[in-house]
């Protein structure tokens, strides 16, 4: 990536709407076009995650999971294929599309203990193997998150101390067999409370966080 071309950016977006919490994030490339979007919906009474939904405008990729007590329903359309899955949900367990929140979460923990280890659920890898027939447990892998630094940097809300975490996988096949960009990725986020995600990276790719707004 060139160093004088800007980076993409996130705006986030929260409103409230009968009792729920809604937390909108899109992608915007350098033309100023959406290209992907977020979307989570929490109860407000508890804060408690009810159903993540992401699509990418550029391949017609559409991902839903739905959360209860004991399960994740994961609803995967990628242009005229769909499928469904259903996964247990433990307490170490989080699916790809929230994986920012889970660690913000934790950020106290891991600046703590240098590193947790979680697994991180792969929707787009669960759907590729079902198409292969092939088991899409495969899709849960074990990764470790761990702290690279604490530093200062620019944000919106101006230079302010940040959190550099890294993602990575544990096992040296999951490693081999998958290429990079599938499975590490960096996020930078506050320090301190709000703690907004302000930096992800994955492969080639950089997101920075453009605004944040409550409706």
């Amino acid at each position: 990536m060139k160093k004088n071309k800007k980076s993409p950016d996130i705006n986030i977006k929260h409103k409230i709407v009968d009792q729920e919490i809604i937390i909108s994030s899109e992608n915007i490339n350098q033309k100023g076009e959406v290209y992907s979007k977020k979307e989570l919906w929490f109860k407000a009474s508890k804060g408690q995650l009810k159903r993540s939904e992401e699509s990418d405008y550029r391949n017609g990729l559409l991902v839903i999971d739905i959360f209860s007590e004991k399960n994740i329903k994961t609803y995967v359309k990628q242009k005229s294929e769909e499928k469904t899955f259903d996964i247990e949900l433990t307490e170490q367990l989080v699916p790809f599309e929230v994986i920012d929140m889970a660690l913000q979460k934790r950020i106290p923990e891991i600046i703590k203990n240098k590193k947790i280890e979680l697994v991180l659920y792969l929707p787009l890898i669960a759907f590729e193997l079902d198409a292969n027939h092939l088991p899409i447990s495969l899709s849960e892998l074990e990764i470790v998150a761990k702290l690279e630094k604490i530093k200062t940097c620019n944000s919106i809300l101006g230079e302010k101390k940040c959190v550099w975490i890294s993602v990575k996988p544990t096992s040296f096949l999951v490693k081999t067999l998958l290429p990079s960009e599938k499975t590490t990725f960096s996020f930078i986020f506050l320090a301190e409370s709000p703690g907004y995600l302000v930096e992800f990276y994955q492969g080639n790719v950089k997101l920075q966080l453009e605004s944040v707004n409550w409706d």
